[in-house]
């Protein structure tokens, strides 16, 4: 991580089948971290101390799901250290924009915390009602099907990597949107992607 940061510069980027590969394999990497957490069906909002502590004190219920929140915070930035890593990993030799790094660093962890969220969210409501647990499988099929339908329009699997279809992938597609767009010149769409991540994470 720390070379990474030292290989960043202001020099423009170009994109090539190693930048190419790298965004879509640390993609693969972080979609298979969030979906295995969100359909986890071992789930746990606080661990021991902090259970006794949070539940026994003098604390309200906007305490416990504040700190909850931060607790979060921090579990995405631990998560996004091993996704950096695994790009990091993939594109040794590669030199970033640090505009580039800043991006990826800033889009990775917002999908992070909006599953990190969303997994608190529907592990809370499941306690009244056993439906919020099949809502993450629909989530994963709804992505499922889209994913499908842009590798059948792109043919292959090269294609289907480069394919601007692959964009209209909730989160995944709009991280990787965010980046090429930013690596050929297009801020508008890294303004639009960046807004997307933003907006559904608040």
């Amino acid at each position: 991580l720390i070379f990474s940061f030292l290989n960043c510069d202001s020099n423009a980027m170009q994109m090539n089948e190693q930048l190419h590969t790298s965004i879509i394999f640390m993609i693969g990497f972080l979609a298979l971290m969030v979906f295995t957490t969100l359909m986890s069906p071992k789930k746990a909002l606080f661990m021991g101390e902090d259970a006794y502590f949070l539940f026994c004190g003098p604390f309200s219920k906007k305490h416990v799901l504040s700190y909850l929140l931060f607790q979060t915070f921090q579990q995405a930035l631990m998560i996004e250290i091993f996704v950096i890593y695994m790009f990091a990993a993939m594109s040794m030799g590669l030199s970033y924009h640090w505009l580039f790094y800043t991006l990826l660093l800033v889009g990775v962890y917002l999908i992070l915390i909006t599953f990190l969220i969303l997994t608190d969210y529907f592990y809370l409501c499941s306690m009244t009602n056993s439906i919020y647990n099949k809502i993450p499988y629909g989530l994963f099929g709804l992505c499922a099907l889209i994913v499908g339908y842009v590798f059948i329009q792109a043919g292959s699997l090269n294609a289907f990597t480069q394919s601007s279809l692959f964009h209209i992938i909730p989160f995944f597609g709009w991280l990787k949107w965010m980046l090429v767009s930013f690596v050929q010149g297009n801020i508008i769409n890294v303004f639009i992607s960046f807004g997307l991540l933003l907006g559904i994470m608040i």
